[in-house]
């Protein structure tokens, strides 16, 4: 009984000590950029800059059905699979357009541009411009299920209709931690604005 109880209790330690390793490498990892435009007390506007993402469309709508096989997809780019076999930075947030159909795109780091990127080697990857764009932003903490991006999505949409806010197009979700990181996770949902 006592070695159970070493054992467990050696688990419980070496999980909390991973735990703050991917804490401390997901800090390292270069976050997009934005403006905050004006702040409120559950959500805020921002200015998002013109984006280079790697992006990958898939057939289905929702979350659970998207999220491992899209990232598997797009990450197998930057990990090298591509004409040059060329490694590229993980940056953060991972971006999900849901409508009908979800589209998943990384944002390639600054020096990774349109001119010097390589081709995808899977042609399931596009390389394309986002647009700049003015975002209505709510965060939450916890793991993401399409029941809550749907619950945070209603929530904003109220918050912005409270405050007289125009709004438009379908709410994008944005990741900020691999999926193996279970403390501190931050979890944002978007939809454009006009302001």
């Amino acid at each position: 009984m006592n070695r159970i109880l070493i054992l467990i209790g050696l688990l419980g330690v070496v999980f909390v000590f991973m735990q703050i390793v991917l804490k401390k490498n997901t800090d390292k990892v270069t976050e997009e950029s934005y403006t905050v435009v004006k702040k409120f007390d559950n959500f805020e506007i921002r200015k998002y800059p013109e984006l280079f993402v790697a992006s990958t469309l898939m057939d289905s709508s929702g979350y659970e059905n998207n999220s491992n096989n899209g990232f598997r997809t797009v990450a197998g780019y930057i990990f090298g699979g591509n004409e040059k076999s060329q490694k590229i930075a993980m940056t953060s947030p991972v971006i999900m357009d849901l409508s009908d159909s979800v589209e998943m795109s990384f944002i390639m780091p600054n020096e990774v541009t349109a001119q010097n990127a390589p081709n995808p080697s899977d042609t399931s990857v596009q390389l394309k411009t986002r647009p700049g764009e003015t975002l209505a932003v709510i965060r939450f903490s916890g793991w993401a299920s399409s029941q809550k991006l749907k619950s945070k999505t209603d929530e904003l949409i109220g918050y912005l209709k409270k405050q007289k806010i125009d709004f438009y197009g379908d709410p994008i979700y944005m990741g900020y931690n691999p999926p193996y990181q279970v403390v501190d996770r931050r979890n944002e949902i978007a939809i454009r604005v006009k302001i």
